[in-house]
């Protein structure tokens, strides 16, 4: 009998323990560059203002298509190191008239203009408490309150 007990009280504690569970979520500003997507604390400010790389990304350089199986893959032969640059000062179009057109009267741009627009000089950082809701098979965690957010200027390189 105390055998039983004790199982249900501990199932009852594991329960409500990944009910109440939350964890903290750091995120950053991110900015598309390069190989892909880098987040501003990885970048600094050059002398020639543009937006660079604080270390070398790397990057594959040469494929070569391989048979695995029935498939055909691209794998990556040859790797290198790169600092990339943005510039923060760039050329953009911008749709500036739009029409209604076609059957189903969506909007089409029908005239464009070249922008100049810039890229942000600084970030947020942002931490976020997430929250477990939900039975521990089917529950997830879901977006709470946000703890702090904190702008930041993009140092200038060394």
């Amino acid at each position: 009998m105390k055998l039983i007990a004790s199982m249900i009280l501990i199932a009852a504690s594991v329960s409500t323990f990944a009910f109440g569970k939350t964890k903290v979520v750091t995120s950053y500003s991110t900015i598309a560059m390069g190989p892909g997507v880098l987040t501003y604390n990885q970048l600094c400010l050059n002398a020639n203002d543009q937006l660079e790389t604080i270390s070398p990304k790397e990057i594959c350089v040469k494929y070569k298509t391989v048979r695995r199986g029935g498939d055909r893959e691209r794998v990556c032969v040859a790797k290198e190191a790169r600092i990339f640059t943005k510039d923060v000062e760039y050329k953009k179009n911008v749709c500036v008239r739009t029409r209604r057109s076609g059957r189903d009267r969506d909007n089409k741009c029908v005239k464009w203009e070249l922008q100049t627009a810039f890229h942000n000089t600084y970030y947020y950082k942002s931490e976020v408490e997430y929250k477990w809701q939900g039975n521990r098979r089917d529950g997830d965690y879901r977006r709470g309150r946000t703890l702090s957010k904190v702008r930041i200027e993009v140092p200038s390189c060394k």
